[in-house]
């Protein structure tokens, strides 16, 4: 009874949707299938690779969202806890993308930093992203984000436009990995500048709140 009485509660319920569970657990079984899939001939199926890069980002910057944004923006100080769980989302993708990595790493190009941080990043990126929007009161930015530029990577992924002097997703001994690795450093540091500043904006409008 008291367990039924404490799955009613405002709080849990808050807590669920701010969470999309369901979509975390599918999205880590999807990225961990392409991951090993990719690996299993990567000459082919490369494409698989960064479609799962493109997955991680997309379904980070989801994982920002608000549902609740009318009720919650009314109330900026009572649900500080709903942010730090949709934080953990990406933290959760991003560790079945690393497992799966060190799983079949004997398989995949001898870059296993760079194929690691790649999704790392776009997870970051996305996540960083659609969490400014939402400090700004937009509350589905990320899930418009994720239809818009999913599909984007997915196409470069399939494509590779350009490989040889911007190697978003390299794949051959030959290809530029210390350009990669620059390029994936360089959007790292822009989703941490964008992430400081939100938590900054975050920090300034709860000082102006009322108590």
């Amino acid at each position: 009874m008291g367990r039924r009485r404490l799955s009613g509660h405002p709080a849990v319920i808050a807590a669920r949707v701010a969470v999309p569970s369901a979509l975390l657990a599918a999205s880590a079984m999807a990225v961990v299938a392409l991951v090993l899939t990719a690996a299993w001939r990567p000459a082919a199926l490369w494409p698989l690779h960064g479609a799962g890069v493109a997955l991680l980002l997309g379904v980070s910057a989801w994982c920002a969202d608000e549902p609740l944004a009318p009720l919650v923006d009314v109330a900026p100080r009572a649900t500080p806890w709903a942010t730090r769980l949709r934080g953990a989302g990406p933290i959760l993708l991003v560790a079945a993308w690393a497992a799966a990595h060190v799983v079949r790493r004997s398989a995949l190009p001898p870059h296993l930093p760079v194929l690691i941080g790649e999704g790392a990043v776009a997870a970051l990126v996305g996540h960083s992203w659609a969490s400014h929007r939402r400090a700004l009161g937009e509350g589905d930015a990320g899930s418009l984000a994720a239809m818009t530029v999913v599909p984007v990577l997915i196409a470069v992924a399939l494509v590779r436009p350009l490989a040889d002097h911007l190697p978003v997703f390299p794949l051959w001994p030959w290809e530029p990995w210390r350009r990669a690795e620059l390029l994936w450093a360089a959007l790292a540091m822009g989703g941490l500048v964008l992430s400081a500043r939100t938590g900054a904006h975050r920090r300034g409008r709860s000082s102006r709140a009322p108590h």
